[in-house]
């Protein structure tokens, strides 16, 4: 299923502003068994090997041109040929009205189009002539969780990706008046339809040829437990103070049910340094910390020692769930005191 445009949501961007990569379509692989290429119509042809290759042209020494006419020589690498998609800048001439067959021995490649404006935050607001690496490598980052997340039964929402190794290999300058297309391909030797290990190559095409290649090898974790291993209380017991420049909120609730605004100094695990309340301090049963995002964290008060012009606030016992929201908001605006 071909996608003109993609939902910041499913490369875990918030801001549409944020999306490199748009055009998403299956890529043709470079070679099909022959179960599944025998309809003439299809643009392969017989190997010796009894595969079927994509009637892509080749050098003298049977490579793959897309990768000819570079400043330096590609290393043969017959694990990826054997995985490859092919980029539609050299396939759509072949195609014409061809439809992918319904069945593939594998996992598909995945092809994107790079949305390299010139106007684009990644460009540092300043003339440039060509793509900065730095944008192809979040354009990577990208193409990975949306190639995940549809050619797997993997769940947006239920997993996260976390990266292990990320090896970038560019070949030439990507420059900024061409259009430049990304195909991921599954390097595994047998792809997994939930895999917990996944190893992409994004290989990156300006005029048909090759001008970069970055592989991932990656950890996909389910949520809560990426959660709880990235907790910042996991490790220590470290205190944190609010960002000057981050907006945030802290109330006191008092024993009626009331609630009393006032201002936070510092938080640890097991409790919290606030300015002296107005209220008895008594009276005070739990405390409740926002930011601007709307993470919140809230928890019932146990205990105090009235410091000078502070008061230390102690907490009853904290649920998982109570630690991971502070992790959560200490991630968003505090810094280690």
């Amino acid at each position: 299923m071909e996608q003109a445009s993609i939902q910041p949501r499913w490369l875990h961007k918030d801001n549409g502003e944020d999306v490199l990569i748009r055009h998403y379509r299956p890529a043709w692989p470079l070679y099909q068994p022959a179960t599944t290429a025998d309809e003439a119509h299809l643009p392969y042809r017989q190997e010796a090997d009894g595969r079927r290759r994509f009637s892509l042209p080749t050098t003298s020494l049977d490579e793959y041109l897309a990768n000819g006419s570079l400043p330096q020589p590609i290393a043969r690498d017959d694990a990826w040929q054997a995985r490859r998609g092919v980029p539609y800048q050299l396939a759509a001439p072949l195609l014409e009205a061809s439809e992918m067959p319904a069945t593939s021995p594998r996992q598909p490649s995945s092809s994107y189009e790079l949305i390299n404006y010139a106007d684009h935050y990644y460009f540092y607001r300043k003339s440039h002539e060509h793509v900065p690496g730095v944008m192809l490598i979040e354009a990577q980052r990208q193409a990975v969780y949306h190639h995940l997340y549809h050619t797997t039964a993997h769940v947006r929402g239920e997993v996260t990706v976390s990266w292990n190794q990320v090896n970038a290999s560019f070949f030439s300058h990507a420059e900024l008046m061409y259009p430049i297309e990304l195909v991921v391909d599954d390097l595994q030797a047998e792809p997994s339809p939930k895999p917990r290990k996944i190893h992409y190559r994004v290989a990156f095409y300006q005029r048909g040829y090759l001008l970069g290649t970055i592989d991932t090898v990656a950890s996909v974790i389910e949520l809560g437990r990426f959660e709880r291993l990235r907790n910042v209380f996991a490790l220590s017991n470290d205190r944190f103070r609010p960002l000057a420049g981050v907006r945030h909120e802290c109330w006191l609730t008092l024993d009626e049910g009331s609630q009393e605004t006032t201002q936070l100094a510092f938080l640890e695990r097991g409790h919290c340094v606030t300015a002296l309340a107005l209220a008895d301090p008594k009276r005070v049963t739990g405390i409740s910390i926002a930011n601007a995002e709307g993470l919140r964290f809230e928890a019932h008060v146990r205990s105090f020692i009235a410091l000078d012009g502070q008061v230390r606030w102690y907490f009853e016992a904290l649920s998982e769930d109570q630690e991971t929201a502070m992790g959560k908001l200490i991630k968003r605006g505090y810094v280690a005191a």
